[in-house]
């Protein structure tokens, strides 16, 4: 018996009464799974910087693949590779957010194809 995620599941049900709300620590989700691609690309791997705005703002590198942590909302990804064309895409990821307990994340993958300069 998992004794933590029993007593996870017991707090975030008694939070959800008419009383208080009382919201467990939730894990954060994942927003957008991005694999990179390029026929072009002789080299392993293939490395992009990838900055992220909207639900969050950040800035990663990302190595062939990579995930975007957040929740629902819209993301907006600006993607450059040395040698390869910039890519913008603005993405919408579904989900949950209850006013009482953790929301659930629909992570959304893509796959970006890098085109050579």
């Amino acid at each position: 018996m998992n004794i933590p995620r029993l007593l996870a599941v017991a707090v975030a049900l008694v939070g959800c009464t008419d009383g208080p709300c009382v919201t467990p620590p939730c894990p954060e989700g994942s927003a957008v799974s991005i694999t990179l691609r390029s026929a072009a690309a002789r080299e392993s791997p293939l490395v992009a910087t990838i900055s992220v705005s909207g639900r969050i703002v950040t800035t990663m590198s990302c190595s062939d693949s990579c995930v975007v942590p957040g929740s629902a909302g819209t993301y907006v990804l600006d993607v450059s590779a040395s040698g390869f064309m910039p890519i913008h895409r603005t993405i919408q990821v579904q989900g949950t957010s209850p006013q009482c307990g953790c929301g659930i994340t629909h992570t959304v993958p893509i796959t970006l194809d890098l085109i050579s300069q």
